[in-house]
């Protein structure tokens, strides 16, 4: 049987270099800002379409903050704590949402650091692993993507949806592949 060489995470993983990195102590305004600069068209800067800013603590990446990072930063805290029927509620259930409320969430948290909000690193492919090992690791962790690491430093981020367009070329391939197989064998 053919020896195939199958790509490694390195092979897909895009470079941190080319993330926007941000401080911890920067307020989601200017995050967000920085984020929807990403998803437009601006002359002379190529339109590169990030879910994810790197955010940097003491010269360090720590994680990342995108859409789900602003979405929880929003959600109502007003009944965090609060027991109703003898059973306490997550602040994520929330009965009853008002007119306005969407507008006020985002104004009361427009000038907070987002160090509050950021997901923090915690799970980690390494450069040299195989695609199957960190697509199993980002379906045993249900996460989307995973940040790469070589000789102990982030070197990239390795995104499922990469992953999977490898699955998918494989797959196109997998006729012909299978063909030549049948074809030695007969």
């Amino acid at each position: 049987m053919e020896n195939l060489k199958e790509k490694k995470v390195r092979d897909i993983m895009i470079p941190i270099y080319e993330y926007p990195i941000i401080s911890s102590g920067a307020t989601l305004k200017t995050t967000l800002q920085l984020m929807q600069d990403l998803w437009h068209l601006q002359v002379g800067k190529p339109k590169t379409g990030r879910r994810h800013v790197v955010v940097f603590e003491d010269n360090l990446p720590v994680g990342t903050f995108g859409i789900n990072e602003m979405f929880k930063a929003i959600e109502p805290k007003f009944l965090d704590g609060l027991t109703l029927v003898g059973m306490k509620l997550p602040s994520s259930s929330v009965p009853i949402f008002w007119e306005g409320l969407f507008t006020e969430q985002c104004m009361e948290v427009a000038q907070s650091a987002i160090r509050k909000y950021t997901t923090l690193f915690e799970q980690f492919a390494n450069a040299d692993d195989s695609l199957l090992r960190a697509s199993c690791h980002m379906a045993k962790y249900k996460v989307d993507f995973l940040p790469v690491k070589s000789n102990n430093r982030l070197v990239g981020m390795v995104l499922n949806e990469d992953i999977f367009k490898e699955i998918t070329a494989l797959l196109a391939n997998c006729e012909s592949f299978t063909d030549t197989r049948t074809d030695r064998l007969a």
